[in-house]
């Protein structure tokens, strides 16, 4: 009984594909042709269109597992100017391949890619170093080390434009300096389609540790009555350099005592109002200075 309903079924399939007005939906694979030299796909490109067609069963069979099914060629003429072409302007190359089917209708109105020119730019390199951040007593050796002072980059032309002509690099490491440091760095804006050359930029920092020097700094005084003056002219205050201190000393730290900033108890404490940019001020007295009446002579 099971190979007899299993017969007539075989039968009535093979009998019905024999029929020549059948209608289906059917996926068929596309390929985009144009010149690549030079470009670069951004993305996907399309590589299939979807359409409702009409013809005989065994046709449509053959279409529809794929047998003897080799992509439609889909020309573009300007890949880098064009983002997407209506099949609707291609609808006789996609005709030609269906000699044994009649399109009804073409399901998938466009063809969406983005294709690119190849362009290669050189981006200079710079590492800011008022963000490196060191240890009291510590500062820069010199300059800071780079292998490389330009990057190259390569890949799809809005990729490569979208890159500042310099790029400012910072250091991974959050710490302060105490010793010399070196480090890599992954160049910024890389991706699957932009390369960087070289691949990887080391970077390496000269630390050097400064003598730690104390000095008595005298103050400046500030609206301060002739009858009165401070119990004390100088307090001591520890700094170091930076850099060279050619033509900088201690004489180039203000610190001022203004007789407004008088307390109930006579006493003014003293501010450091400025210092040679290439000093850090480590610490200094701070402490009340006692405001006293001058003695009549």
């Amino acid at each position: 009984m099971a190979l007899c309903i299993l017969g007539a079924t075989t039968f009535w399939f093979f009998n019905a594909l024999n029929k020549a007005d059948y209608e289906a939906t059917v996926n068929y694979p596309v390929e985009l042709k144009y010149k690549n030299d030079s470009t670069v796909v951004v993305g996907e490109l399309p590589n299939n269109i979807s359409l409702q067609v009409n013809g005989g069963g065994w046709d449509l069979l053959r279409t529809t597992l794929g047998i003897n099914k080799e992509p439609i060629q889909i020309p573009i003429q300007n890949p880098t100017e064009q983002k997407f072409i209506l099949t609707s302007s291609v609808r006789d190359i996609i005709a030609d391949e269906f000699t044994n089917l009649r399109i009804l209708r073409i399901l998938t109105d466009t063809l969406a890619f983005d294709i690119q020119s190849f362009k290669e730019k050189r981006v200079y390199l710079d590492l800011d170093s008022t963000e490196i951040q060191f240890k009291p007593l510590f500062y820069f050796g010199d300059s800071i080390l780079l292998n490389a002072r330009y990057l190259k980059y390569s890949g799809p032309e809005s990729m490569i434009d979208s890159i500042p002509d310099t790029i400012q690099l910072s250091l991974n490491n959050e710490e302060p300096l105490d010793e010399d440091h070196e480090e890599v760095i992954e160049p910024p804006y890389t991706s699957e389609l932009v390369i960087a050359s070289p691949q990887e930029i080391n970077v390496a920092v000269r630390v050097k540790k400064a003598n730690q020097i104390q000095k008595m700094v005298p103050f400046q005084l500030e609206n301060f009555p002739e009858e009165f003056s401070p119990s004390k002219e100088k307090v001591a205050v520890t700094y170091y350099f930076l850099k060279d201190r050619t033509g900088m000393d201690s004489s180039d730290i203000v610190i001022k005592l203004n007789y407004d900033s008088l307390t109930s108890d006579s006493t003014i404490i003293p501010k450091i109002i400025d210092y040679p940019q290439m000093m850090k001020i480590l610490s200094y007295d701070s402490s009340e200075i006692e405001i006293v009446k001058n003695e009549k002579p």
